[in-house]
């Protein structure tokens, strides 16, 4: 194996760290800019700096800083709450968990390939999810979805890894107690991916130490934290991770069924471009292994189906379910990949991508690209306003605005409770007749527009089209 680094014959090393190099500038370029507007972020965010501010880090709390927030366990918001430790509660250090799950997803990816068919199927694997974009989005914002991935992914590397390095257990059994710990019932995926694919594999032995004391520790990675938030919460602490949501989902007391096959087909929006290449390197994989015996490959296969089948039978479903479901895609491509393409173009490709990742890193230092849109930039503009006005336990009311997402924004970006949410012209009245109301934050024409017959209430913030309205004087 070439092992030189060298640019005019690149060889695995050399494709290694180009990928390496690209992955980390895929996903933090930029991310610093812009701000925290998709509704499941700013609420994961805003629950993160709850965290911080109440200082309670087993039991989590909704934007009001009162209500238990149940759903999901508490490690994806610690990655959250940790980034905001680093650089304080801003939008880099919202994204930086999420991100830095998405960046060891790809190299993780690569080393499975690597694993399975040596290193250029590796390096195809990682250049595949990186071109992802689905994944790609997803990873850059601050969710659950990159970190349940990444330790799905790490749970099967250690499953590869098991036949000749022990370790190789701690990495699956400790990885799936951190999957656990991120989404719950949904981590437990690789306690089925193993025996499946170890007896695929020809590996299965029932008294296998390593395979139990894997799934021993897996399951002992979230026990702590069960025990202590159950002591404190109760059965009402603990039924909603394992078991609201697992009967909501697959009886449907949750709305909008989609179909038994509807990730089949959202997969040629949510994997491209690769869906159509992965399913057929899959079913190639499984007719293969089904005529030549047993193989670590078709680890893969399974992983992919095990991650498929359940969420397919279950009624409640979202494209982004799906996302731990592209990393075997992206493997199953670069199998394939590598089997098509000579030796010459999988080096030309290293170099030509080393080429360009060196390029927009440059460009990036030297002029001031904007990688991120602003869509919070009436209430980011009248955040510090709304801090210095108000204090520590005051409540902003809010008129005529989306209320969930509102009261998420108003948590994150100006610290500052929701009270209550009007959608009624006479009930906002009603409400500042009685002096019920202190502080408002609304459009700038639904304000307009009610407080021509209100006689009261001084607009002392506008940013774009919103305003920030005070009752009663200073």
């Amino acid at each position: 194996m070439n092992t030189a680094i060298s640019f005019r014959n690149p060889g695995p090393l050399f494709a290694a760290i180009v990928l390496g190099f690209s992955a980390f500038l895929v996903f933090f370029a930029g991310s610093a800019q812009g701000d925290i507007h998709n509704f499941d972020s700013l609420m994961l965010s805003t629950v993160a700096r709850n965290v911080l501010d109440t200082g309670d880090w087993w039991t989590l709390y909704y934007p009001d800083r009162h209500t238990p927030w149940f759903d999901h366990p508490p490690l994806g918001i610690w990655g959250i709450s940790a980034g905001f430790i680093l650089f304080g509660v801003t939008t880099i250090g919202a994204r930086l968990f999420s991100a830095a799950c998405g960046f060891a997803t790809t190299i993780i990816v690569g080393a499975i390939g690597w694993k399975l068919r040596g290193p250029w199927t590796g390096f195809l694997s990682g250049v595949a999810l990186l071109a992802t974009p689905y994944f790609v989005k997803h990873a850059r914002r601050p969710r659950l979805d990159a970190p349940l991935a990444l330790f799905i992914a790490a749970a099967v590397l250690g499953l590869l890894l098991s036949d000749k390095r022990r370790v190789g257990w701690v990495l699956f059994g400790l990885s799936t107690g951190l999957a656990i710990l991120t989404k719950g019932i949904v981590g437990l995926a690789p306690l089925g991916i193993a025996p499946v694919a170890l007896w695929w594999m020809g590996r299965w032995r029932w008294k296998s130490a390593g395979f139990w004391g894997g799934c021993l520790l897996a399951i002992a990675v979230p026990i702590p934290w069960l025990l202590l938030h159950s002591s404190s919460q109760g059965s009402a602490g603990v039924e909603p991770y394992f078991v609201d949501r697992i009967w909501g989902a697959i009886l449907g007391a949750w709305p909008d069924p989609r179909g038994t096959f509807y990730y089949l087909w959202i997969g040629l929006f949510v994997g491209l471009p690769w869906f159509p290449v992965a399913l057929y390197s899959l079913a190639r994989l499984g007719v293969r292994r089904w005529r030549e015996g047993p193989g670590d490959e078709i680890a893969v296969l399974v992983w992919a189906l095990a991650i498929l089948i359940p969420f397919s039978l279950v009624r409640h479903k979202h494209a982004y379910y799906m996302i731990p479901l592209l990393p075997p895609l992206a493997i199953a491509t670069g199998m394939l990949l590598d089997g098509w393409l000579p030796l010459r173009f999988k080096q030309g490709l290293a170099q030509w991508l080393g080429i360009a990742s060196l390029g927009a890193a440059l460009a990036l230092l030297i002029f001031p690209i904007p990688l991120q849109r602003e869509k919070m930039q009436d209430l980011r503009g009248l955040s510090d306003l709304i801090r210095s006005t108000t204090s520590e336990g005051e409540v902003v009311h809010i008129y005529m605005m989306p209320p969930m997402r509102t009261e998420a924004a108003l948590a994150f970006y100006a610290g500052r409770r929701t009270g209550t949410k009007f959608a009624d012209p006479e009930q906002l009245r009603a409400a500042v007749a009685e002096g019920q109301v202190r502080f408002l934050y609304a459009r700038d024409g639904d304000w307009t527009e009610v407080s021509a017959s209100m006689g009261e209430g001084e607009v002392i913030g506008r940013a774009e089209k919103s305003v920030f309205v005070r009752f009663g004087g200073e």
